[in-house]
């Protein structure tokens, strides 16, 4: 199966609550470079690199958030109610951050024949890993892969993170 032409992506402002709880994991500012001010949108697109379909995260302030919906032309979204706030927590300022994917997810990757995104892997992406980190120049980083089991703990293992503290696929909130 081949991928569609136009990936899912959206952007939408951030509930009051998430706002809170991103200052507490040190996400208080926009993520595009020098941009001091604090975060008001998040958003979620896919791109294709090497062959492979990357989803990325972005916490943006208004103005790059309006800059970017234009660019994608998307409308940009209400905060959800708060009884919706079930999104993947991030990655920590610095570190790794694994769990499974909910059903909703799951149900997308079949859709669209998506599978592991590591290079040449074709099992069924069961995990969603984030990492961030410095980059030489200084500049704060975060990739986000979706991974099979085998991948997922390589990932856990490099990263120290626990396995098998890790939400299965199936017991993950949908």
């Amino acid at each position: 199966m081949s991928l569609p032409a136009r990936l899912p992506e959206f952007i939408r402002q951030i509930h009051p609550l998430e706002a809170a709880d991103l200052a507490d994991q040190g996400f208080r500012r926009c993520d595009t470079g020098p941009c001091r001010e604090p975060v008001a949108l998040y958003a979620w697109y896919y791109r294709r690199y090497q062959g492979q379909v990357l989803g990325h995260e972005r916490y943006l302030c208004t103005a790059h958030g309006e800059a970017f919906a234009a660019r994608h032309h998307l409308a940009i979204g209400g905060a959800p109610e708060a009884s919706e706030l079930n999104l993947p927590r991030p990655a920590p300022r610095l570190g790794a951050w694994l769990a499974g994917m909910s059903a909703p997810m799951l149900a997308d990757h079949a859709e669209f024949g998506w599978h592991c995104d590591r290079a040449r892997c074709r099992r069924e992406a069961r995990y969603q890993s984030s990492r961030a980190y410095m980059t030489p120049a200084g500049r704060f980083a975060r990739v986000s892969l979706f991974l099979c089991d085998p991948h997922a703990r390589r990932f856990a293992a490099r990263h120290g993170l626990d396995f098998a503290a890790v939400l299965p696929p199936e017991d993950v909130a949908r």
